[in-house]
């Protein structure tokens, strides 16, 4: 297991910008690589830990998000990102 990522509020919200500035200039690689590490810090604290393996599977789905909600938003990309987990865990295929 990986130690905890994000471990203060400003860290989590300078990642959260990070990823809204890296979708805001089309750079999908580096808001990918961000997403993944959004979802490391996330999804154990939301889910259980069940959910730590699931950045190394979820990189076309994290794409398909950073395309569509990108330029929405940190809110509308962790709805996405929320909804992504839930379904994985739940072992249903979006």
């Amino acid at each position: 297991m990986l130690p905890l990522i994000v471990d203060t509020d400003g860290d989590r919200a300078l990642l959260e910008q990070m990823v809204v500035d890296a979708c805001s200039s089309g750079m999908i690689d580096v808001a990918v690589f961000l997403m993944k590490l959004m979802v490391m810090d996330r999804a154990p604290g939301l889910y259980g830990e069940s959910t730590g393996h699931l950045p190394t599977e979820v990189t076309c789905e994290l794409q398909r998000i950073v395309c569509e909600d990108g330029w929405r938003g940190i809110e509308a990309i962790q709805a996405r990102m929320d909804q992504m987990v839930a379904s994985k865990r739940a072992g249903v295929c979006s």
